[in-house]
């Protein structure tokens, strides 16, 4: 990878978006070249970030550019918005769900990921991060879970205790 990114760093360019990214706190704006020459300037300057999120203005042009930064980088992931459409919803089940948590957990968890988004997606309302972190139940292999205590939180949680699972939200 080195020798992919070494032009880049002759490039007086580059070393001006470096500096603008420390000077704004990790914030820039590149415009003027094609996809792949973003994406090349973007996994160029990695070594410093962790998170690097891409926001696009269409589905279909971030999904095309999740491909192409997995050339990259292989923890890229899509970041969708909701389904304002409910028979688009039904048709693709809990997938954008399942799609947005991913992105969510890598975020919690401080692992490096690249988040590939839209406009549409940033701007839906998310909860803040304090209430999704102590809302996050951790068991592990070796951990002893009292059921009554789990209970409970599940409950306040707003879970609904039943005997018998039929829906999402229960247990």
């Amino acid at each position: 990878m080195n020798t992919l990114f070494a032009p880049l760093r002759e490039l007086g360019e580059y070393e001006e978006i470096r500096k603008a990214l420390d000077k704004k706190g990790g914030k820039v704006s590149v415009s003027g070249c094609v996809d792949s020459q973003k994406l090349h300037m973007i996994f160029g300057m990695d070594k410093d970030y962790d998170i690097k999120l891409i926001v696009t203005y269409s589905d279909i042009k971030a999904r095309e550019l999740l491909e192409d930064c997995r050339l990259y980088c292989r923890e890229s992931y899509f970041y969708p918005a909701k389904d304002l459409i409910f028979y688009q919803a039904d048709v693709h089940g809990n997938q954008l769900s399942k799609e947005r948590i991913g992105v969510q957990r890598r975020i919690l968890e401080a692992k490096p990921v690249t988040i590939v988004t839209t406009f549409a997606a940033l701007m839906a309302h998310q909860l803040p991060l304090s209430v999704i972190e102590e809302n996050v139940i951790c068991i592990g292999r070796d951990s002893v879970v009292e059921e009554r205590a789990l209970a409970r939180r599940l409950v306040a949680m707003g879970y609904e205790k039943t005997y018998q699972v039929e829906a999402p939200g229960q247990f």
